[in-house]
């Protein structure tokens, strides 16, 4: 979350985002949700309310909402979702996921390479999804900084 805040310095999230990661994450004792809500009791992520005009049967509602908040406001857009990510470029979104975040601490020195590497094998072995090949091709860009 940190380096979210020093490379964006703002974060807009629909509110149905917050509902789902602070509301919902809390009762299920995701220590995330307490992690966000500081964020946005401190200002640095805002709380959106968003009336989607067009809704994606292929993703979640917060993901849809987050699209049109990107689409309306000509933000990029934090996803990771490959579907969402999909539609987002089709409608000239550029969405940005957490491989490019990381990428971008680096490369704006605010962590290094290995706290980098290390991150990601740890969201790996906590769940984080990706392709072998999608891993390697960071690691290579990874080192070419």
């Amino acid at each position: 979350m940190d380096l979210l805040k020093k490379l964006f310095h703002t974060v807009l999230i629909p509110k149905s985002v917050y509902e789902e990661v602070v509301v919902e994450g809390k009762r299920k004792g995701i220590v995330d949700a307490e992690i966000v809500e500081k964020a946005v009791k401190d200002g640095w992520i805002k709380v959106v309310e968003v009336q989607t005009e067009k809704e994606f049967d292929e993703i979640e509602k917060g993901e849809s909402e987050a699209i049109e908040l990107a689409l309306r406001k000509s933000l990029n857009l934090l996803v990771d979702d490959s579907t969402a990510r999909i539609i987002a470029s089709s409608l000239g979104i550029k969405p940005i996921g957490t491989l490019r975040v990381l990428y971008l601490a680096v490369k704006n020195g605010l962590i290094s390479k290995d706290a980098a590497r290390k991150t990601l094998n740890l969201m790996i072995n906590e769940g984080f999804r990706l392709s072998i090949e999608v891993y390697s091709r960071f690691l290579e860009k990874l080192e070419k900084l």
